[in-house]
């Protein structure tokens, strides 16, 4: 199950697909013609018509990221650093 090993998952797309099963279902369509539309399993359409039900196109947008923040800046990133730990640039 899930990703395999440093795999990374497309947000943007899994919202798109979101998005467009929330679309096939505003025009009526069942949640197993909508699930295979978009290739997914009927019970991930059914969790997506619940939530549109409740909160509309706002539910089914991508969340925030999870997880604990980053102790660093994407610059402090790019810093070079020796093995004894001291940084090399700035």
């Amino acid at each position: 199950m899930g990703n395999p090993a440093g795999a990374r998952r497309d947000f943007e797309a899994l919202e798109r697909r979101r998005l467009e099963a929330a679309r096939l279902l505003r025009e009526g369509l069942g949640q197993s013609q909508v699930a295979r539309a978009v290739g997914v399993h009927r019970q991930l359409v059914s969790r997506w018509a619940r939530e549109l039900s409740e909160s509309g196109l706002r539910g089914l947008r991508k969340a925030g990221r999870t997880g604990r923040p980053a102790k660093f800046s994407p610059t402090q990133w790019s810093y070079p650093v020796s093995v004894d730990g001291v940084g090399l640039g700035k």
